[in-house]
């Protein structure tokens, strides 16, 4: 399968799922926390939540090293199975989806092994 000349995994399908998209009106919400300081503070619980996920994810991804970024990528990409976590992928597969080239295949035959 070819897009754009660029293999496609047979995978890529897998990603996509059932779901349901809900849009919130932000200004009732905004009114809320500002006459309510218990929406107010779970507010900021969230959004502080949702801070270090991204500071923690963009470290990860900017400053660790290829073998913690091929780790990270396989755990994301792992389904749980009655053997174990399982990645559904080679490594020629994985090393694109994780933006680390040649270098990345290196790495995830060292993880393999």
């Amino acid at each position: 399968m070819q897009r754009n000349g660029v293999g496609v995994s047979p995978w890529l399908g897998y990603a996509l799922t059932e779901c349901r998209i809900t849009f919130l009106n932000p200004e009732p919400l905004r009114r809320f926390g500002q006459t309510d300081a218990r929406v107010a503070w779970s507010l900021a619980r969230q959004i502080a939540c949702v801070c270090y996920e991204v500071i923690d994810t963009l470290g990860a991804n900017a400053f660790g090293t290829i073998d913690q970024r091929v780790s990270r990528h396989l755990l994301e990409l792992a389904v749980r199975q009655p053997e174990g976590l399982v990645v559904m992928a080679d490594q020629h597969e994985l090393a694109p989806v994780g933006g680390l080239g040649p270098r990345g295949g290196g790495a995830l035959a060292a993880i393999r092994s």
